[in-house]
């Protein structure tokens, strides 16, 4: 069950009756206070968490609009070779050999997105496992009446899981960065090539 199907007046009630059964005439801090503070600590954490995501989306932005600079720079070399095959077409054969080892490095480079597609999967599937915890949490509160105190000692460390959590996503991210750097290299290839099959190279 997601967050969204749990019945938050039901839960409200419930929390109610167990503050009146398990804190009455006992001058302590009352449960919603003791949720209150763990709402609040949830959304520093969100907060967190939110902007590091932002920072990493924005660089991997970049990243992209420089492969795009790149892309923009092939095809005026490739307008360049196509003028000049118009000019010497008995070197025809040649030129394909040269043109049949480019496809190669583009499906060297499809291959390599292609294991970016696999790592942004693998992303879904830890959120989708997070959506699998706040379904335990639901089922937690049927036990809650014997271990209030100790379930709120659980929660913190449940919060240090999902910062190791984050933490390997830091990783994946890390990696999703070495292979733009990988790619960008690729296309660094590719200009050489061209270069060698007399393009003009552009400012």
């Amino acid at each position: 069950m997601h967050v969204s199907e749990i019945d938050l007046p039901l839960l409200e009630r419930r929390v109610s009756l167990l503050e009146g059964a398990i804190f009455s005439g006992v001058p302590m801090l009352s449960i919603a206070d003791r949720f209150d503070a763990l709402h609040t600590r949830i959304d520093e954490t969100s907060r967190n968490v939110i902007e590091k995501m932002e920072t990493r989306f924005d660089a991997v932005d970049l990243r992209f609009d420089g492969i795009d600079q790149r892309f923009d720079g092939i095809d005026q070399r490739f307008d360049g070779i196509d003028q000049r095959l118009d000019a010497m077409d008995h070197r025809f054969d040649g030129i394909d050999q040269r043109l049949d080892g480019m496809d190669l490095r583009f499906d060297a480079i499809d291959q390599r997105l292609d294991g970016m597609d696999l790592r942004f999967d693998g992303i879904d599937r830890r959120l989708d496992a997070m959506d699998l915890r706040f379904d335990a949490i639901d089922q937690r509160f049927d036990a809650l009446e014997t271990s209030i105190n100790e379930r709120f000692e659980k929660v913190d460390e449940r919060f240090q899981k999902i910062d190791e959590r984050f933490e390997k996503i830091d990783e994946r991210f890390e990696q999703v960065e070495d292979r733009l750097t990988r790619v960008e290299g690729q296309l660094v290839d590719i200009k050489a090539m061209l270069i060698s099959l007399g393009a003009k190279n552009p400012n």
